[in-house]
């Protein structure tokens, strides 16, 4: 029932059986590795989140002189109000001609002159103001990361990669 066959027979299955038995090692392998790969992308996409989420806090500490120099043009009417009264006691020497000459009379003046009015004062002046202003203060700098363009790459990258983890069936 067995006949003899020549030896490359049997070396040609040792052969194909040899190339099946590490085709099926190789795709196994594969699968592990597809399979720890989507782990591996599920993780990286959960880390994201974190990424993501973060923010950057930086306490800026300013300690400057900044020189300030301006002119500061001033143009406006200001309303002085005067109201007073000013009393007047005096003797005037008031001439008198006649025809028998020219005689001196003195005139006793005592009385009090109201003055009662409103000056309008126009002021149109440029000042000129140069002087340095001692800056000394801390800023806080708070960059939430999801808020900016990072943020938004970071979004698509975790989205990326849990498109790829759920296409090698994490």
């Amino acid at each position: 029932m067995f006949t003899k066959r020549p030896l490359d027979y049997y070396i040609l299955w040792s052969v194909a059986a040899t190339s099946l038995l590490l085709n099926i090692f190789t795709i196994a392998t594969l699968l592990s590795v597809r399979q720890q790969a989507g782990i591996a992308f599920a993780n990286a996409a959960k880390s994201l989140e974190a990424v993501k989420t973060s923010r950057v806090e930086y306490m800026v500490k300013i300690d400057k002189e900044i020189p300030f120099a301006a002119n500061v043009p001033i143009n406006l009417t200001v309303q002085i109000p005067i109201n007073q009264t000013i009393p007047l006691d005096t003797t005037v020497n008031v001439p008198i001609r006649t025809p028998l000459g020219t005689f001196p009379i003195e005139v006793p003046i005592n009385t009090k002159i109201p003055i009662n009015f409103t000056i309008d004062f126009p002021i149109n002046k440029s000042f000129p103001i140069a002087t340095n202003v001692p800056v000394k203060m801390d800023v806080p700098i708070v960059i939430n990361l999801g808020e900016t363009s990072f943020g938004k790459s970071v979004e698509d990258l975790q989205a990326m990669l849990s498109k790829l983890a759920k296409d090698l069936g994490q």
